[in-house]
């Protein structure tokens, strides 16, 4: 792989009451759940929420929240990092559609907004002019108005590996996890990443755009996937990777075992349970590498104290994804 010398990544300073500097929730466990994600080129400003009527009017606004839901799509907006994305401008743009579970990414362009409402969102092949885009795409979170901490530690990394892979990087709208910043979505496979720093954000890229196994540092989860399932994946992969093994996006296969259960544990996992958590429900899920190795993952959801969900707000009691056990099968 040849790659253009490194560039230097200036980490901006955040104000002490920044939600990203304040938490240590784990990562693994925390990606939104999406099999379908519909990217929008939309230079400019945007509202809080991309569909909230301040960016599109509110019958678009609705006429397109109605689309995605009937899609079951997760919508979000992307522009161009730097001064070029912030100009607003009625020129055709791009529309990417990425299916997860297929890690297929379709490139197409429309003329406006209202085009995506004639759009057969489900069954992308089936669009008139639409390609399937072999490189995949990092969105990176610089949404000021959902929350400061993605606009000032996410642009310089949209913006370097803008630089870098022309085209490939965007800016995007709220992907969930702001807490987490910088933070990236990997398109079409749905890897997402938080807490993201130069070396890191061009890592999980570059592995992506080399069809390698996806890092682990920063690595949140799966989109395809659920919490606990996000938790097993990641959690048998770092078991691999002390063996030196790097399962390819492919390779690894996450399925629920059973539907969760409630009683006492302790018997079969010991000390890894603690005595006034014995009778939290656990959830078990199944992974399934290519060459027929299983494992039976065992997950808890471990409350948290103290969250800050927002910057500059009091913190709130928050919930993460605990891994118990990872046994083979």
């Amino acid at each position: 792989m040849t790659d253009l010398p490194a560039r230097s990544i200036r980490t901006p300073l955040r104000p002490a009451d920044s939600c990203s500097l304040l938490n240590a929730e784990p990562l693994a466990g925390t990606a939104s759940t999406e099999k379908l994600w519909v990217a929008l080129e939309h230079p400019g400003g945007w509202g809080k929420d991309v569909l909230d009527g301040s960016v599109f009017g509110d019958e678009l606004s609705a006429a397109l929240s109605e689309k995605m839901k009937d899609a079951g799509a997760r919508f979000l907006l992307i522009r161009k990092p730097g001064r070029e994305g912030q100009i607003a401008t009625d020129t055709p743009r791009k529309v990417f559609i990425a299916q997860a579970e297929l890690n297929l990414l379709y490139e197409m362009t429309v003329e406006k907004p209202e085009d995506l409402l004639e759009l057969s969102l489900n069954q992308p092949d089936f669009i008139p002019g639409i390609i399937v885009k072999n490189n995949p795409l990092a969105l990176v979170c610089a949404h000021s108005k959902r929350d400061r901490c993605c606009a000032i530690v996410g642009r310089p990394i949209a913006g370097e590996l803008a630089a870098e892979h022309p085209g490939d990087a965007w800016e995007c709208s709220h992907t969930g996890g702001h807490r987490f910043a910088p933070v990236s979505i990997m398109l079409p496979s749905g890897y997402t990443y938080g807490r993201l720093t130069a070396d890191n954000a061009r890592a999980a890229f570059g592995a992506m755009r080399e069809g390698e196994a996806p890092a682990l540092d920063g690595l949140r989860g799966r989109s395809m996937y659920a919490a606990p399932e996000q938790a097993a994946e990641i959690a048998v992969r770092e078991l691999l990777a002390e063996g030196g093994e790097f399962p390819l996006v492919s390779h690894l296969n996450v399925s629920r075992e059973t539907q969760t259960a409630t009683g006492s544990f302790s018997a079969n996992l010991g000390s890894q349970i603690d005595q006034s958590t014995q009778d939290a429900t656990l959830t078990y899920s199944r992974v399934t590498h290519l060459d027929g190795r299983r494992w039976l993952v065992s997950t808890r959801v471990q409350k948290l104290p103290e969250v800050y969900a927002s910057c500059g707000k009091a913190p709130k009691a928050g919930k993460s994804v605990e891994v118990l056990e990872v046994r083979p099968i």
